[in-house]
């Protein structure tokens, strides 16, 4: 009965693996509300090094002050 039990739930977690996989797009692919242009236009790149992004973040400003003096 055990080995039963257990072939039943193998079956069914790569049952449930198997059928969760789909070829279609991930909701990140189908975002479409212009966020991501945004941030590929501010050059928000996977690539970027953490110089380079503390670098553009001191160029931005919030009510008139920069960021860079509003945060640590």
């Amino acid at each position: 009965m055990k080995k039963f039990f257990v072939l039943l739930l193998t079956v069914m977690l790569l049952g449930t693996t198997l059928v969760g996989c789909s070829p279609e797009k991930t909701p990140i692919e189908t975002l479409d509300d212009g966020f991501t242009d945004f941030l590929d236009r501010e050059n928000f790149v996977h690539s970027s090094s953490q110089r380079s992004f503390r670098a553009q973040v001191e160029q931005y400003m919030y009510k008139g002050e920069q960021l860079k003096d509003l945060v640590d």
